[in-house]
């Protein structure tokens, strides 16, 4: 599945980054997962705290505690928690033209090369994102506006006609907000292509009901 999201990231994100299971019933994670969905850049903080002292107790996956308390820690500083601001600022300074180590890039595209790549729910929901089926796989793509476009795994495949022109990839889509959360009264769009998801009708519903949601 091409995207169209190229570019570079500060970000460099580990979509293959093996995951844990056992903090997810835990109730910190459970009580800052909620509030970051709500885009709260204090909880955002504390959740990259609590990966950091996470790391320090796991023997087989500190990489992902680690990864996942960098992704964090830009998400904070980006939602305006001075405290992680200072600490990307210091980061920068230390590692010049480098990108930090991340689960995911900050535009969340899920892109490897030219083509997006799944993402398995179940690491997202060990990330903190827990709307996700841990059991389904995921494609990401962001666009403008604070919308971010999801699909799951291929429904139909439509080949070519006769010239070798016109196949058509057909995926379930929907809208989430910048905090992957869903956005209330949006349907998703069923068989889809990728063109008809990202145009017309469809967007623009999305995009009235996300500045619903944010007016409250």
């Amino acid at each position: 599945m091409e995207s169209g999201n190229m570019g570079q990231t500060f970000l460099q994100a580990n979509l293959n980054t093996p995951y844990p299971r056992f903090h997810l019933d835990q109730n910190e994670f459970i009580r800052l997962s909620e509030k970051c969905a709500k885009g709260d850049a204090q909880a955002m903080g504390e959740m990259a705290d609590y990966f950091l002292r996470m790391e320090k107790l796991s023997k087989i996956f500190k990489n992902f505690y680690s990864l996942a308390s960098n992704f964090w820690r830009y998400r904070a500083a980006i939602n305006g928690n001075k405290e992680a601001e200072k600490w990307i600022d210091t980061w920068k300074r230390e590692h010049p033209g480098e990108r930090l180590p991340s689960i995911l890039a900050e535009n969340y595209v899920t892109l490897e090369g030219r083509y997006n790549c799944p993402v398995w729910g179940g690491l997202l929901y060990a990330l903190g994102f827990t709307e996700f089926d841990q059991h389904a796989e995921y494609y990401l793509y962001t666009l403008s506006q604070g919308l971010v476009l999801v699909s799951g795994k291929l429904i139909e495949y439509n080949g070519p006609d006769s010239d070798g022109f016109g196949a058509e990839w057909l995926y379930d889509y929907w809208y989430v907000d910048e905090n992957l959360t869903k956005i209330p009264g949006l349907e998703t769009l069923k068989k889809a292509t990728f063109s008809e998801a990202i145009d017309g009708v469809y967007r623009e519903r999305a995009l009235q009901l996300l500045k619903k949601k944010q007016s409250g």
